[in-house]
């Protein structure tokens, strides 16, 4: 067999190979995927976190809120996160139900970085889908409300 085809096209068995389960000239519909994108990231807690430096780095709790979209849209909606470090998890068992970014020492550039990857690395063949994978790395905003709305990630 032939490798993964590109959505929108047909995969190459069906180019003629006498095994293809698709007749010749059937073209196959591929869904397009989607992309999840970071389209603003808030600390109501420390406004200037991208340059804040923390009296002790190893002592950190801080929650966060991402504005996150579809790559090619406008809208978007809420997820929140923890960037915390074991010690400054200590007293606070209010929040160990919060999803969490656990850290050695808070440098935001590290923490981007990861937090980009997460977002960009989830993707499906609509928004539902994009916030189901979302939603195993972060707080939902909707949490509890019901399945995305199809279509605009805007409610």
């Amino acid at each position: 067999m032939g490798s993964s085809p590109t959505p929108g096209t047909n995969p190459p068995e069906a180019d003629g190979n006498p095994k293809s389960r698709i007749p010749t000239g059937v073209t196959v519909e591929y869904p397009q995927m989607l992309k999840a994108k970071i389209k603003g990231i808030d600390c109501s807690d420390v406004p200037e976190f991208r340059t804040w430096v923390p009296s002790s780095p190893s002592q950190v709790y801080l929650p966060i809120t991402l504005s996150i979209g579809m790559e090619d849209s406008r809208g978007a909606e809420f997820f929140g996160i923890v960037i915390a470090t074991s010690q400054g998890m200590q007293g606070k068992p209010e929040r160990r139900n919060a999803k969490l970014l656990m850290v050695r020492s808070y440098v935001w550039s590290e923490i981007e970085t990861i937090l980009t990857s997460w977002v960009e690395g989830s993707t499906g063949v609509s928004w539902p889908q994009i916030v189901d994978e979302l939603r195993k790395k972060f707080d939902w905003e909707y949490e509890g409300m019901g399945p995305p709305v199809l279509g605009d990630p805007v409610r």
